[in-house]
């Protein structure tokens, strides 16, 4: 699995030595399965409508792709601290819930303070009176 390589490579920068097989990662005495919902595709697919602005294509496109990338190095630090405090005993808890409630939560509402302020100026603009023109 992509997510699983990708964890154990970021350990080893960090100067873990990090073990793979398949879908587990071993660090220490510690073993993990990288699931799919360690991916947070969850939180990617219920954001990208809210990443989406119906305008440009190559716009909302790279728009999208930004989001994507943002997400994934978020998660990528999520489960590198995971695994280290795992790995140095702390309980599975706070090491892995805790962390988890700790980027989901904000990274979701703030897909949704963006959206509500990307709409609140579109409206503005919208709205606004241009000189010479009555409205009817």
């Amino acid at each position: 699995m992509l997510w699983a390589r990708a964890v154990v490579e970021i350990l080893k920068f960090g100067g873990h030595s990090a073990i793979r097989t398949g879908h587990n990662i071993r660090i220490g005495n510690c073993a993990i399965r990288i699931g799919s919902s360690c991916t947070y595709i969850p939180l990617i697919l219920m954001g990208l409508p809210f990443v989406w602005r119906g305008d440009r294509l190559i716009r909302d496109a790279i728009r999208m792709l930004f989001f994507v990338v943002v997400v994934s190095v978020a998660n990528a630090a999520r489960l590198y601290l995971m695994i280290v405090y795992l790995a140095k005993g702390m309980p599975w808890k706070y090491a892995h819930d805790l962390i988890n409630h700790l980027t989901y939560g904000p990274i979701f509402i703030l897909i949704v303070i963006l959206w509500l302020k990307a709409m609140r100026r579109r409206l503005a603009k919208k709205s606004e009176v241009v000189p010479g023109k009555t409205l009817s």
